[in-house]
């Protein structure tokens, strides 16, 4: 730039964990994303941006290994982002990758070409939790329960932002680290029950030997006898005042919704336990299958396999 030196840099600008707001009409704000950063560069003379693009690029590419970055001047008119971009659809996702990495190899053989990628990213490792409703239920917790106790020891959960200056600080409660070093550390979890005070461990022992049907039935009937109660009783009462001021529109209406729901909360603990038992003890219609149980047996089982991240 004629043999001499001269500022060029007029500001620099800086957004981390996510994108600027829109400030160009062709400029697409980014989602908030932990692994995102955008610097916005304003040179003293316009007639510099389309001389620096390139060097900037190779040296930031040299100095940042694995990083995606990509140097571009703002563009005006119809914005078209990427200049070139192949869409490659079906079902089987090995034979995706595939395809996608024959396309990477074909672009890379032009010279023109640069900076080629998917939006597959490297294959990745996802567990799958696999919940024993009836074990959870048994216990007092939900599946949404023990959902929400391994999403937050191992990925976290934002609590709130401390404030510093101008910076945002996350605040996320985890796991330490040496305690989600192994997939097996899942087990030490303690999973709270949302609907009361009561904590579950994620794998919790049973050492009894089995269980008869009347056992099962009456252990069931209790699990379930307090929140059915709860639930009939406050509608119940709710109703009450609407069925003795309602007028004739609505004392017939809640008179007949008070009934169904008595003559159900009945239904459900005393006749529907009797006649399992009797359909299994009696008229052996329903077959029971005794098992033991000797070992732990987990209130959640994870599976390991491999996906790849869309």
């Amino acid at each position: 730039m004629e043999g001499k030196p001269r500022e060029v840099l007029r500001s620099l600008t800086t957004f981390i964990g996510g994108g600027a707001p829109r400030f160009w009409n062709t400029a697409s704000p980014e989602q908030a994303q932990l692994n995102y950063a955008q610097v916005l560069i304003e040179v003293a003379d316009t007639h510099d941006t389309n001389h620096l693009i390139e060097p900037l690029q190779r040296a930031i590419d040299a100095e940042i290994p694995g990083a995606r970055v990509d140097m571009r001047q703002l563009e005006t008119g119809a914005a078209f982002g990427i200049p070139v971009q192949i869409r490659i659809s079906g079902e089987d996702i090995p034979t995706l990758r595939a395809f996608a990495a024959r396309v990477s190899e074909i672009f890379r053989s032009i010279p023109a070409a640069a900076r080629m990628r998917d939006n597959w990213g490297p294959p990745s490792f996802t567990v799958h939790l696999k919940t024993d409703s009836d074990r959870a239920n048994i216990s007092g917790v939900s599946n949404l329960d023990v959902a929400g106790a391994s999403s937050t020891a191992i990925n976290g959960a934002n609590l709130t932002v401390l404030r510093d200056g101008d910076d945002q600080i996350p605040i996320v409660a985890r796991m330490r680290a040496e305690e989600r070093t192994a997939l097996s550390d899942i087990r030490n979890l303690y999973v709270y029950s949302s609907s009361g005070q009561q904590k579950v461990p994620f794998h919790r022992g049973d050492a009894r030997g089995g269980q008869t049907p009347r056992g099962g039935a009456a252990r069931r009937g209790h699990v379930r006898l307090r929140p059915v109660l709860i639930t009939v009783a406050a509608t119940v009462i709710a109703l009450f005042p609407l069925a003795a001021h309602g007028g004739p529109l609505w004392e017939p209406m809640c008179y007949a919704q008070i009934g169904g729901l008595t003559a159900a909360m009945f239904v459900t603990l005393i006749v529907v336990p009797v006649l399992y038992a009797i359909f299994v003890l009696d008229l052996k219609l329903v077959k029971w299958e005794e098992r033991c149980v000797a070992d732990p047996v987990a209130i959640g089982a994870a599976e390991i396999g491999a996906a790849a991240a869309v």
